[in-house]
């Protein structure tokens, strides 16, 4: 399950971001609005040892929101090009959250499109 640090509203919709099952992952075109998206269930598994943080923009400096542990699948809308973490840009949006960011370097997943302004 998640780990929330001061979080507790955060709870139910961590929740809803886990996901049963394989990962499949569907293709979509290169670039998608969130619109495009919500109907397609892109999945990522955490690869980090411990967990991944998740963050309130797509930089390591900043605030933590909450912790998602090592091989936990999450549900991934789209990936946005951010801080430098390991040498990896790539930071993913959760699905259905504005504003709450994984670095793609601790997330394994495929066919993620890149999300619109």
């Amino acid at each position: 399950m998640y780990e929330l640090r001061n979080k507790a509203r955060g709870i139910a919709v961590l929740a809803a971001l886990m996901v049963a099952g394989t990962g499949a992952v569907t293709a979509t075109p290169a670039m998608a609005s969130p619109s495009d998206v919500k109907a397609v269930n892109f999945t990522g598994t955490v690869t980090a040892r411990d967990f991944v943080a998740i963050r309130e923009e797509p930089r390591v400096s900043a605030k933590e929101w909450g912790r998602i542990n090592s091989d936990r699948k999450v549900r991934l809308d789209c990936f946005v090009r951010g801080g430098n973490v390991e040498g990896n840009h790539k930071w993913y949006r959760l699905s259905g959250q504005i504003g709450k960011y994984v670095s793609a370097r601790w997330v394994s997943a495929s066919g993620v499109p890149e999300c619109r302004l």
